[in-house]
């Protein structure tokens, strides 16, 4: 079996009630999108006790010991931040990092793609308990290439209340796989519709000619394209496409300034958020302003 990928990735906070008995109560938050996923390593580490007799093993067990989980993101949004490291969030977006501050238990989870015999497949993975601890950065300044960063989520996996720490299901679809995900991490009520609005709107005119184009959506993007075109020529207009830190809000920055008094489409295609909803192709159109 190939493993082909991994997307989705989500965490539920949650804290911890002890009863009299010394039993434990999980009293779930709300699951949340953690961004977008690059890479996951999980590394366990077990006790292996082996039983002898008759001269040779007889049994062997191998117990739990420690784990340790590290999430690469091509990025970590404030509010995710704050969360996941118990860190302060300010009303105008700061984090604030205290002495003191206490990260949350969490479950985390993620899709992982996979390949066999030409079959796809799609597994739920969830670890029950986890705690972050901040991330390292390393930061260098621009050379003569571009270098895409990234953020590291280094955590610790524990034993659940049941005694359990992992736990993962196969299925043949996305869609599926997506449910189980949301199920566990709790990310609760109805999914939220993935809508979108733009600057300049649909059949906008007299837009500046050096204007660019921005599109905001209701959920975080997972993946999709956007392009620009002459709507006379149908030329594609070169241009650069970027995402925020958010992962909301696309930016189409043309490389030259636009044709005066001439019309333009920006094509949205294949744009799927965070909750694996995808948004049917959809072309957005306006008018340049005429020229001086």
């Amino acid at each position: 079996m190939a493993s082909i990928g991994v997307r989705y990735p989500r965490y539920c906070p949650y804290t911890i009630n002890v009863q009299d008995d010394g039993t434990e109560t999980e009293v779930l938050g709300v699951g949340k999108v953690m961004g977008k996923a690059m890479s996951v390593n999980v590394t366990i580490n077990a006790n292996a006790v082996t039983q002898y007799a008759d001269d040779g093993p007889a049994e062997v067990v191998a117990e739990f010991n420690s784990g340790t989980i590290a999430n690469e993101n091509n990025d970590l949004v404030a509010s995710v931040e704050a969360d996941l490291l118990g860190k302060t969030l300010t009303e105008d977006g700061e984090v604030i990092s205290g002495g003191d501050d206490s990260p949350p238990y969490c479950r985390v989870g993620w899709i992982e793609s996979r390949m066999l015999n030409g079959k796809r497949s799609y597994i739920g993975q969830i670890y029950t308990r986890v705690k972050y601890s901040p991330p390292s950065k390393e930061l260098q300044t621009k050379g003569e290439s571009i270098t895409f960063g990234s953020v590291t989520l280094n955590g610790t996996i524990m034993l659940d209340k049941d005694g359990n720490f992992e736990r993962h299901k196969d299925f043949p679809t996305l869609n599926q796989a997506v449910q189980y995900l949301n199920q566990w991490l709790n990310m609760g009520g109805e999914t939220p519709e993935l809508t979108f609005t733009s600057d300049p709107t649909n059949d906008a005119t007299d837009v500046p000619i050096a204007s660019s184009i921005t599109v905001t959506f209701s959920n975080v993007i997972d993946h999709g394209d956007a392009s620009l075109f002459n709507a006379t020529s149908y030329d594609s207009v070169p241009a650069s496409i970027i995402f925020d830190a958010t992962k909301k809000i696309i930016t189409v920055k043309p490389d030259e300034n636009l044709l005066a008094s001439t019309k333009y489409l920006l094509v949205l295609t294949g744009v799927t958020d965070a909750y694996n909803q995808t948004l049917e192709d959809t072309i957005v159109s306006f008018t340049t302003a005429a020229g001086v």
